[in-house]
């Protein structure tokens, strides 16, 4: 505890685990798109492992625009280097303090990235009208990231600008809105693609 300012000076070993674990399950997906993308440009009449019904799959977009944002690379190779730095960063956090902006810096990132998961989802629902399985993985670790890292910022004392109810709530029910977040995700799926719905569950 820092007795100066009332605040931990870093987060709980849970916490930070729970981080790098989703990190860790984000860069895993990330690596499978990448080797599904090489597959399929070795192979491009073979089956991929991510196809498994009409609404899961992922060759339908693996070669698109969508997946290749930043000048023509694979999104999933640009991923694969920042989760694995994400990783770095959190298992340093693990054992010890990190300086105060670097996961402000991370935390600013991740709520960036929150607009370009929900495009890649409209992309899904309404252009492939598929979902990409390891995609699904990197959304939803992002989220849970965001969701817990600001969680952990907050008890920090690193957002003070926040109102104090906002905090509270958002430290004590990160589960509740990690949930929440999922479930409008799930909704958006059923409200576009009714007619695939039975192959989600």
């Amino acid at each position: 505890m820092n007795q100066n300012t009332g605040y931990p000076e870093r987060p709980t070993t849970k916490t930070v685990g729970l981080l790098v674990g989703a990190t860790l399950v984000a860069l895993a997906a990330s690596a499978e798109l990448v080797l599904s993308e090489i597959t399929h440009l070795s192979n491009p009449g073979s089956g991929l492992g991510c196809d498994l019904n009409p609404l899961i799959g992922c060759s339908s977009s693996l070669m698109s625009w969508q997946a290749h944002l930043l000048l023509g690379i694979p999104n999933a190779l640009v991923g694969v280097g920042l989760y694995a730095g994400l990783a770095g960063v959190f298992l340093a956090w693990w054992g010890g303090r990190l300086p105060r902006w670097l996961p402000l810096l991370i935390e600013t990132g991740l709520t960036a990235s929150l607009a370009l998961i929900f495009f890649f989802l409209q992309q899904s629902v309404t252009f492939f009208r598929t979902l990409c399985p390891f995609c699904l993985l990197v959304w939803g670790a992002t989220i849970l990231i965001w969701i817990h890292l600001g969680a952990a910022l907050m008890r920090l004392g690193h957002l003070p600008w926040l109102p104090p109810g906002f905090r509270k709530f958002w430290t004590q029910q990160r589960w509740l809105l990690t949930i929440a977040v999922f479930l409008l995700i799930i909704l958006i799926i059923a409200v576009m693609l009714p007619d695939k719905l039975m192959y989600l569950f």
